[in-house]
């Protein structure tokens, strides 16, 4: 069955500003809760953005040229860093000792999915269709055939007008050019071998070890100079993350998270969970004594969540063996893990069957802390257990692609404590959901309810992540 697809709510994007100043950071102020927050490499997105300069050398590694761009990140040295819908603009500034010929002058802008299996294996049906840029922009920024370009010593720092007519000439002292290239959302993708496209969102940058495909974004310039026009030039990878933010969520949680109270569950609140089926398991207490149980979980709703905050749910456990529900409703039992599915190549989006390999990949990202919930249970036979999934800040964000596919599932494995052995060792349930970068600017921030101390478990090993075909990878989100 499908799952429900999330709308997604645009987040406003801040113009670049005049001048470029190292971004600022803004801290969650001090509150008796715990708030989440993010510590990548992002500036706030209304802060103003951080210069990039890369630099053309000659044969004694003295500059004579540098591109500049303009990015979010939070430092010069850091991985320019733009979202989706953001100008990347900047300058390309020559400074000639002498006269040069200079015969053109281009600035451009690439992004691909590039598979390493193309090219030890073309043939396999498992690669990526094609490696031919899904994002391409170029501008010439002066040639010869422009005319003379008046040099900054003439007219200020900035002014690109050319002296009309070609120009033969040699260029000498210092010039500068301005460009700017506005990224898009979305980007059109070559289907098959005909003329069919499909649309798909622009997809954040990516590149693992582990993983034989990647998603890079690069930003280069090139000068044609001298008699044999040899072209000097320069190429600087950069970062591209999804704007997208998670939609709000439901009112009696905003206003838990704003006046630092107690969440609602899914009883008071059920337009702030989603629930998923009951599931009933078998065990053993102390190798003598056999139950049942049957668990639910409860995940906060919206089911999309902003790396470097958490992730917050519910667990109701239900036995007539309160032996059992006591010994399984400790913190430690639950064993709820965030799991990123990876798949790669030609059938990335078709993929339901898997085993681990370059091309097919499977992780767990993190472990979920349980701690009694703060209601009493509605009977004996019940237990209710709040639990926290702390997100990390530099999950990569979710997307599927043409060739290149990134999920995650949270699942439910068996409980693990002393004196319990489960009747059966398979996974108990998964449940696709989606992680973004921004947080919403209209919603307040995660709140952590964990009592102070508790560690996040360490992460689960379970054999079947090879077999990732219960994992959602085409329905869910994306």
């Amino acid at each position: 069955m499908m799952e429900t697809v999330p709308a997604y709510t645009a987040a406003p994007l801040a113009p670049p500003p005049p001048a470029a100043l190292p971004p600022s950071y803004q801290d969650a102020p001090q509150t008796q809760r715990r708030t989440s927050s993010s510590t990548a490499v992002l500036a706030n997105p209304e802060a103003q953005f951080t210069t990039h300069s890369f630099e053309f050398v000659d044969a004694k590694n003295k500059p004579w040229g540098s591109l500049k761009v303009r990015s979010r990140a939070n430092a010069p040295a850091k991985l320019p860093i733009f979202f989706d819908g953001d100008d990347i603009a900047g300058t390309l500034d020559i400074d000639l000792a002498k006269p040069e010929k200079i015969h053109s002058i281009t600035v451009q802008i690439c992004g691909r999915v590039t598979n390493a299996q193309d090219r030890s294996n073309s043939a396999s049906s498992d690669t990526a269709s094609s490696n031919a840029p899904f994002l391409l922009f170029e501008k010439v920024l002066w040639n010869s055939s422009m005319g003379k370009p008046r040099n900054v010593a003439e007219v200020g720092a900035g002014d690109e007008s050319p002296v009309t007519g070609p120009f033969q000439g040699k260029l000498e002292g210092k010039y500068s050019w301005s460009y700017k290239f506005n990224l898009p959302s979305t980007v059109e993708v070559p289907v098959g071998r005909g003329d069919q496209k499909e649309t798909h969102p622009l997809p954040p940058h990516f590149s693992e070890s582990s993983v034989q495909a990647v998603c890079i974004y690069d930003i280069s310039c090139s000068i044609r100079r001298g008699v044999m026009k040899m072209e000097t030039s320069i190429k600087r990878q950069m970062g591209i993350l999804p704007s997208r933010v998670p939609p709000p969520p439901s009112l009696l949680r905003q206003i838990a998270y704003q006046e630092q109270s107690p969440l609602c569950g899914p009883e008071i609140d059920p337009e702030g969970w989603e629930t998923l089926e009951p599931v009933r398991f078998e065990g053993t207490l102390f190798n003598v004594q056999s139950f049942t149980m049957t668990c639910r979980l409860s995940l906060a709703k919206p089911l999309v969540y902003t790396r470097g905050s958490i992730l917050p749910m519910r667990l109701t456990l239900a036995s007539e063996n309160k032996q059992a529900l006591d010994l399984l409703g400790t913190s430690g039992a639950p064993q709820v893990a965030l799991l990123r599915v990876i798949h790669a190549g030609r059938k990335a989006q078709t993929k339901t069957k898997m085993k681990t390999t370059r091309q097919s990949h499977s992780r767990v990202e993190g472990m979920a802390i349980a701690f009694p919930a703060r209601e009493s249970s509605p009977n004996e036979y019940t237990k209710w257990l709040d639990l926290e999934l702390p997100l990390r800040p530099n999950l990569q964000p979710g997307f599927v692609f043409q060739d290149l596919v990134i999920k995650y599932n949270v699942v439910l494995l068996p409980f693990q404590t002393a004196g319990f052995v489960p009747s059966s060792k398979e996974l108990l349930q998964t449940h696709p959901v989606d992680i973004v970068v921004k947080t919403s600017p209209s919603s307040p921030r995660a709140i952590s309810y964990a009592p102070a101390g508790l560690k996040e478990p360490p992460k689960a090993s379970y054999p079947g992540w090879e077999e990732i075909e219960r994992f959602s990878v085409i329905s869910g989100f994306g």
